[in-house]
């Protein structure tokens, strides 16, 4: 599902990154910075990228040789409602609408696992797209929107759907690894919905950092999945993060409200692209998040 237009790694000449201040943002400055790679932020509060003035901006402001990575998205905890679903298709309707008049030279499109939907089933790239949520739905019509454009402009486009993010830095609180960890700090507790039976993937963020570091430098098409393969239960998670903060965590379980609906994904795909990549163990991750300050 993927190929790299690029043999050996090739450093890119700049980067401009759409989104730049979120989450995943700071860690990809980061990143860049450590490689010594010129990049340009385009986020709030300098433009608004729901506004058409970003087409504008865009305009003036990304180069014809310019690597772009556009990981800026309305994430659930800001939003769950038609609303938010709108201001996401907003910005990438503004984004397409650059592109079909000025240029840059590669995109890296990050969406997400949520435009399968949440069913009993092995995930693969290839597998349909049956999102249930309207996040899900926003991100699965952003990657159709931006899809013919590339195409048609005769652009290279990487489009990631990764898994749900955890690290040091994390604002979203998302149920998993962020928000068990923050409340069994903080409050000694952790709640789950049911029985925490549930079974998902998780990835480390500084993981999705090098796997787009990787594509950059490749210059990667197609649609990958970020994942390992490697699914958890959300009560086994929660006991992994009892051990590691060495507290008595009162694990709280409740009435369940839906039916137990558990996600696996076939990793095939990213070892096929990137055959020397490891990713961080959940173990490991959490270790990191807790020695790096996670609960200051």
């Amino acid at each position: 599902m993927a190929s790299h237009l690029n043999n050996n790694p090739v450093k890119p000449s700049r980067v401009v990154l759409i989104g730049a201040y979120g989450f995943l943002g700071r860690k990809l400055i980061d990143h860049l910075n450590s490689q010594q790679i010129e990049y340009l932020p385009i986020d709030l509060p300098e433009v608004d990228l729901t506004a058409p003035t970003s087409v504008e901006k865009f305009l003036e402001v990304i180069k014809p040789e310019d690597s772009v990575i556009f990981t800026s998205a309305l994430t659930p905890d800001k939003g769950k409602d038609r609303g938010a679903m709108l201001k996401n298709i907003a910005m990438m309707n503004h984004f397409c609408q650059f592109l079909e008049n000025g240029r840059c030279s590669y995109i890296v499109y990050l969406s997400t696992d949520a435009v399968y939907g949440a069913e009993n089933r092995l995930l693969r790239e290839t597998s349909p797209c049956l999102p249930d949520s309207l996040y899900g739905f926003g991100h699965l019509i952003r990657e159709e929107m931006l899809r013919p454009v590339a195409k048609q402009r005769e652009i290279p486009l990487v489009v990631l759907r990764s898994n749900a993010m955890y690290g040091v830095g994390d604002t979203h609180n998302g149920y998993g690894p962020n928000r068990f960890l923050r409340s069994a700090l903080q409050e000694r507790k952790i709640s789950l919905f049911g029985k925490g039976e549930e079974r998902r993937c998780h990835i480390y963020v500084g993981d999705v950092v090098n796997l787009i570091g990787l594509c950059l430098a490749k210059k990667t098409e197609g649609v990958l999945n970020l994942t390992s393969g490697a699914s958890i239960s959300f009560m086994d998670l929660a006991g992994k993060i009892s051990a590691l903060v060495d507290n008595e965590i009162d694990i709280q379980t409740s009435r369940r409200q839906n039916p137990i609906t558990h996600i696996n994904f076939d990793p095939t795909e990213i070892y096929k692209a990137f055959p020397n990549f490891w990713f961080t163990s959940l173990d490991d991750g959490l270790k990191s998040m807790i020695a790096n300050g996670f609960f200051q």
